[in-house]
């Protein structure tokens, strides 16, 4: 019997020793940098358990992000680029490479917001080529023409990000048709 028990602890030390490796061979995207309010939110790469965030903690690609209700979180990517997310958002890093000294011209930012508001601030891939940095929502992709723009995925997929130029400090509407839909509403 005590035989038995201490094999099952060698395999589930060996699962979880794997676990720590498959891990550490994935290149980290980014870090929780700030977490405000509740602090509630969580990652979860596909087929894994949900773990909890804190400030400091690393971000892979592949990975859902979520925030709770009355939780702000910033994400810190590797590239400086920056993420702010507002409470109960959901966001994904679906591709992400930074090759080493950022010159492979392979570099590559693709994400997804599935709901919730944002900020999105660029970082050196799209300063090295804007065309591979982009910001996909369930009604249009965004592509990279500034440096800052914010916007929203709400439940009834309205459209409401906007650019914001850091040299003028205009905004502009993010997709075309915008101004027609908005004289709508």
């Amino acid at each position: 019997m005590k035989l038995q028990s201490v094999g099952m602890s060698l395999i589930a030390l060996g699962l979880l020793l794997a676990a720590a490796v498959a891990e550490a061979q994935t290149p980290s995207v980014g870090r929780a940098s700030r977490i405000t309010g509740e602090q509630l939110s969580s990652a979860q790469a596909p087929g894994a358990p949900v773990r909890k965030l804190a400030e400091g903690d690393s971000l892979f690609a592949g990975e859902r992000v979520r925030t709770g209700t009355g939780t702000v979180m910033q994400i810190d990517f590797t590239d400086k680029s920056r993420i702010t997310l507002g409470p109960n958002a959901e966001f994904e890093v679906e591709r992400y490479f930074q090759a080493a000294g950022g010159v492979s011209g392979e570099e590559a930012f693709h994400t997804r917001v599935l709901k919730g508001a944002f900020r999105f601030v660029t970082g050196l891939i799209a300063r090295k080529n804007r065309q591979n940095v982009r910001i996909t929502i369930a009604v249009a992709t965004i592509g990279v023409r500034g440096t800052h723009f914010e916007g929203e995925v709400t439940e009834r997929q309205d459209r409401q990000a906007r650019l914001r130029h850091r040299d003028s400090g205009r905004e502009k509407p993010a997709f075309a048709g915008e101004e027609n839909a908005a004289a709508h509403h």
